[in-house]
């Protein structure tokens, strides 16, 4: 049995879980729309706390799309949820354009027990949020929560598997009954802080909201009054994370890659699509992406350069007299696209290569399709520092 290890993703997590029980106990709220804007800010944080710690930008957008579910089903719960700024307007549309994922967490969920060992960390985010009371789809049907509570105990067993077995005294206590809903939780709760030792504190807090829920209802009410700490603007942050969401289109068909070092990201625009044979009018097809890339740049300060490459086979035209030309005209294209959504469009240096840095050997066509592209490299410090 591993009592030694740490799930930092979960951790990265707290204040985004704390906020769950938090956000179901507040009997009255005057102002959603601060509490929403400090829960956006809140996962900015998160996904770059994430990011931090190295997981990969599939596991970041799970736990996000869990999290920002979880976040909105609590609102919806209380008396003043439909009537506030979340009606229309919650985590998961704002974050991933869906407006309700009671039946896709749950998909998610069993996608990730196929492979429990590869999405530990994902698994005991899913079963964190069981734990704190969402329901999703199951508050819907009938004896949903007995349903439920039925594979929130399949999921403590898995975990346990993958995590190793629970202490031999734990391990002796019989089974929850079905129908004591809220105590069999905190009985699986109490069962998975054993497992871990680093998410002790974190876990006893959880747990200690359960118990004054049942018992202490009305002082609880009076605590969770209390507004939220003070987060970050998500107009001030900048994320990796949110950049790949909304390119990821394009990204999947190889249209666009993006890549980052320890100074810039570089966004490429692939030229076998992006512009016609010795052409430098815009494919449609890349201005939405554009426009949404422009919203990111007005997250970050500093120089955007928008640099053109072409392959090396010449080229001398009416209008176009040569590679350089060519290329500079298309990365001119491409910078004006961006200006129209760009706050500061002075920041924009636009640049021609030519066929001078190629990306691979210019000796197939494939090859100087790649080497046909656009190049737009900016900063990763935002007005904040942040990534």
């Amino acid at each position: 049995m591993n009592h030694n290890y740490r799930n930092s993703l979960v951790q990265a997590a707290y204040p985004l879980l704390n906020a769950m029980p938090h956000i179901r106990h507040t009997a009255k709220l005057e102002d959603s729309s601060q509490l929403r804007q400090q829960l956006i800010g809140e996962m900015y944080r998160f996904e770059k706390q994430c990011q931090q710690e190295g997981f990969s930008y599939e596991t970041i957008l799970s736990a996000r799309y869990c999290l920002c579910t979880c976040l909105d089903e609590a609102v919806a719960l209380t008396s003043w949820g439909s009537d506030s700024i979340w009606s229309g307007n919650g985590l998961l549309v704002t974050f991933h354009k869906e407006s309700s994922g009671g039946e896709k967490f749950f998909k998610l969920l069993d996608m990730l027990l196929q492979q429990p060992a590869k999405h530990i960390d994902l698994l005991e985010l899913f079963y964190f949020c069981l734990l704190l009371g969402f329901g999703g789809r199951y508050r819907l049907i009938d004896n949903g929560l007995a349903q439920l509570e039925t594979l929130t105990q399949r999921l403590a067993i898995r975990l346990r598997q993958v995590r190793g077995e629970y202490s031999a005294a734990l391990s002796a206590l019989p089974p929850p009954p079905v129908n004591t809903h809220q105590t069999s939780r905190l009985t699986h709760f109490l069962v998975f802080c054993s497992l871990s030792g680093v998410l002790l504190t974190g876990s006893l807090y959880i747990g200690l909201n359960a118990r004054l829920n049942q018992q202490t209802e009305p002082v609880l009410t009076s605590i969770y009054d209390l507004p939220l700490p003070e987060a970050a603007s998500p107009a001030e942050s900048f994320s990796m994370v949110h950049l790949r969401q909304i390119l990821q289109p394009m990204i999947e068909q190889q249209d666009i890659t993006v890549s980052q070092n320890a100074d810039n990201i570089s966004v490429t625009l692939q030229g076998g699509t992006l512009f016609a044979s010795a052409s430098a009018t815009l494919n449609p097809l890349y201005q939405v992406p554009l426009q949404e890339l422009a919203k990111q740049l007005n997250l970050t300060t500093g120089k955007v350069i928008v640099r053109g490459h072409s392959d090396n086979l010449p080229i001398h035209t009416r209008t176009y007299s040569s590679n350089y030309a060519l290329s500079l005209a298309r990365a001119e294209t491409v910078a004006q696209q961006l200006r129209t959504n760009l706050l500061q469009p002075q920041r924009l240096q636009v640049e021609s290569a030519g066929a001078e840095a190629p990306l691979v050997p210019n000796t197939t066509a494939k090859n100087r399709a790649l080497n046909r592209r656009i190049e737009i490299i900016f900063n990763t410090k935002s007005d904040n520092s942040g990534q």
